[in-house]
């Protein structure tokens, strides 16, 4: 009968899965992962493939669970897996595990799309948008007040968009994450912390990153369309200097109330 797979796909937007998929289905996903293809056809319907950043290959080794459906249920009824950002079940490296071991090096040997001989794929960026220490000082918070989970998935999707050249999803996410941290600083507005909190400097730094980054989402948030665009560069969403300050200080400031 041959082997079944359970697979983990994570690109620029969200994370989902195929799940036990025979050796052909198998073939078929990792050939069009292997050449960087938009979209895999599947158990009769197309799946969009968009930049996958990260993919894991699961040996599927359960033989009462013979279908997707099953295997659904089956997590479903044990508390494993979640929603993704579109609405849809999924189920985590964690949650794949326990239906079998890892095998993705057996079959993986580069990023998306490395078979390809396209020259038109879009470069990454080799360096974070984020520093990943800044990233691991709010997971270690180990804070009972505040629940971090959205700020670091504004965090890590900063990240995402940064290296492979998304720029005009950045803002957004930084007028999300300045929207989101005053409670921290116990304000209720981002204006609040750059009046109330911290020094000169941390006062300063704060309200350029409120000031441009606000004038900059806007500008391509709110503006019709026009007969000429332009897109925006690295240069311009370039605020990992304040954004860093902002991210040091919640930090220290939760490090200091929890001592």
């Amino acid at each position: 009968m041959g082997n079944k797979y359970n697979i983990l796909l994570r690109d620029v937007f969200d994370t989902f899965n195929f799940l036990v998929l025979n050796e052909k289905e198998f073939k078929t996903v990792l050939k069009a992962y292997e050449l960087g293809e938009e979209k895999v056809f599947l158990r009769g319907r197309d799946y969009p493939l968009l930049d996958i950043l990260e993919i894991q290959i699961y040996l599927h080794q359960n033989p009462h669970i013979k279908d997707s459906e099953v295997l659904i249920a089956s997590a479903k009824i044990k508390g494993w897996g979640r929603k993704n950002l579109g609405g849809e079940f999924y189920l985590r490296d964690e949650d794949l595990r326990k239906f079998g071991r890892l095998v993705t090096d057996e079959f993986i040997e580069g990023p998306f799309g490395y078979l390809s001989n396209s020259s038109t794929s879009r470069s990454q960026i080799k360096e974070d948008y984020v520093d990943s220490i800044r990233i691991q000082e709010i997971i270690d918070l180990n804070d009972p007040q505040f629940d971090y989970t959205r700020l670091l998935r504004h965090l890590e999707e900063l990240n995402l968009a940064y290296q492979n050249q998304m720029f005009l999803s950045l803002t957004p996410h930084i007028r999300a994450i300045i929207d989101q941290i005053p409670p921290i600083f116990g304000q209720k507005s981002f204006k609040g912390v750059i009046g109330q909190h911290g020094g000169r400097s941390f006062k300063a730094s704060m309200k350029i990153l409120d000031d441009s980054s606000r004038k900059i989402s806007d500008a391509y948030l709110h503006t019709h369309i026009r007969k000429i665009e332009t897109l925006p560069n690295k240069t311009q969403v370039n605020f990992k200097n304040d954004l860093d300050v902002l991210l040091g200080e919640i930090a220290r400031y939760r490090r200091e109330q929890l001592s």
